[in-house]
This record gives C-alpha cells, structure tokens and sequence, in this order.
C-alpha cells in the first residue's frame, strides 16, 4: 500500500489499474479481484468493469479482463475513444519469443479507438495501432532480450516515455561441445 500512495501523490491527475485476469478470484466475473483496495487511496482509479474516462479533451475507453473473445468483439463493435486500455490478447503478437497469439481480437476490432494499450501479454510488442504493454520485469527465459519498461504516458501531446528495466534475472550461456 505505501507503493500505491506514493504513486497517488505523485500523480494527482489519477492512477489508473485496470482489473486483469491475475487479479481474480474467478474467471467467471471481474467484480471479486485482488486490486479494488486500491480504490480507497487518493487518485487511484480501478476498472474491474468497462468505463470511459475523459483525461484533458481525450477520451480512453477502460476494458478489464473478459473471458470470452466474442464478448470483447462485440464491446468493441459499439464503443469508440480516443484511446483503448484494456486487458485482452490481440492476434499478430507474440505471447512469448516462441510462441504466437492465435485467438483474440485484430487491427479491424480496434477500428473506433486511435491507439490501443494493452498488458495481457507478459511480452512487450508494438504494432502501428497496439501497444502491448507487457510485465515490467521478465517473468520467465523466453523473456530474455524482450525490452522490459514502466510507460508514462502523456494524452495531451501523446508523448510516451519509457523507464527501462535493464536487470535481468536470466542469463545466457553458451557452450562449444566437443573442445
């Protein structure tokens, strides 16, 4: 809690957590989840159901976690803003260096948002109309060499800057067999 207080001073506009599937108790609703104690300190704003949030004049569409891939579609189909938060895989990025998303939602689902910030997928990526947020700090071998950040992103002139993470807890080593 100190950690969410001290963000909450640091930034008096508002922090803003947006309900994920690590956070729940059930994968059935958003409403039992480990993060809604925040929403009792100062500026901290969490999202464990759709909302849109109006910073400045930009308007951001906030999307917790949904367990179904057709339930996000068809948000997406009737919601716009200038920016989309949300919690979701999208098709055309990778879930780790090996491996590719093959279910979720495309560049055409994202037709009524100018830009979309996502974290579901623990790999940071970026495409011309997603950025995939990622883990701060590698989770596991096949993050190694995956730029790890915090963003801080600024709405009025959608300045983005990135506080890079450069420890590493996985090395790699490389061995000449038969020397």
């Amino acid at each position: 809690l100190e950690v969410a207080e001290m963000f909450s001073d640091l930034f008096p506009d508002g922090v803003f957590m947006i309900c994920g599937n690590h956070d729940l108790y059930s994968k059935s609703t958003t409403k039992i989840n480990s993060i809604k104690y925040f929403r009792h300190i100062k500026n901290i704003n969490v999202f464990d159901e759709p909302e849109v949030v109006k910073i400045g004049d930009k308007k951001f569409q906030m999307l917790p976690w949904r367990k179904h891939h057709e339930d996000e579609k068809a948000f997406l189909k009737d919601h716009a803003a200038d920016f989309l938060c949300c919690h979701m895989n999208v098709l055309n990025m990778s879930l780790n260096s090996y491996t590719k998303v093959e279910r979720g939602c495309d560049d055409n689902d994202f037709k009524g948002f100018g830009h979309v910030f996502s974290g579901h997928i623990h790999y940071t990526q970026k495409s011309e109309k997603v950025t995939m947020l990622g883990c701060p700090y590698q989770l596991t071998r096949s993050d190694r060499n995956n730029k790890k950040y915090v963003l801080l992103f600024d709405p009025a002139n959608s300045e983005r800057v990135e506080f890079e993470n450069n420890f590493s807890q996985y090395s790699e080593a490389k061995y000449a067999l038969g020397v």
